[in-house]
């Protein structure tokens, strides 16, 4: 028997904290070991952490039993973070389906927060410090503006 284990190679990068111009470049449902999640894979566009990579994580629960079609069917409440960001950045959708592709190739100012502590409050130690995308605070035009150093 091997004694090694492999740590998967998805580091994730550690960058101030603070508000910053970002893409969604792509969103998708996946399966976690605590449930499934929609994921919005965000890429910063301007400054100095431009391209570098975040995803906004959203808690989704199923209804249990899929429909004729045997698809799954997502069933947020009204007070899940996805389906309050969703109507606050979208509106209300009279049909209410709330799609994830909804923010698909849409530019966002987000907030970035570190992840210093684990879940029972606890530091996670420095090495293993990383940064998210807290909150999509509001929907931005994608003019991605060229900052131009003149030296």
């Amino acid at each position: 028997m091997n004694n090694n284990i492999k740590c998967e190679l998805n580091d994730d990068p550690l960058i101030p904290e603070g508000e910053y111009k970002a893409k969604c470049i792509k969103s998708e449902v996946k399966p976690s070991p605590w449930g499934f999640k929609a994921r919005l894979h965000l890429e910063i566009i301007s400054g100095e952490y431009n391209n570098i990579n975040l995803t906004r994580h959203y808690n989704l629960k199923t209804s249990k039993k899929p429909n004729p079609d045997g698809e799954v069917i997502w069933e947020n409440g009204t007070k899940s973070a996805y389906i309050r960001e969703w109507r606050r950045l979208f509106g209300k959708a009279n049909d209410g389906d709330y799609p994830h592709s909804k923010f698909d190739d849409k530019c966002f100012l987000i907030q970035v927060t570190d992840v210093t502590q684990d879940s029972k409050k606890q530091d996670i130690g420095k090495v293993n410090y990383y940064s998210k995308a807290e909150r999509i605070i509001k929907e931005i035009d994608c003019e991605i503006n060229s900052e131009v150093d003149w030296i």
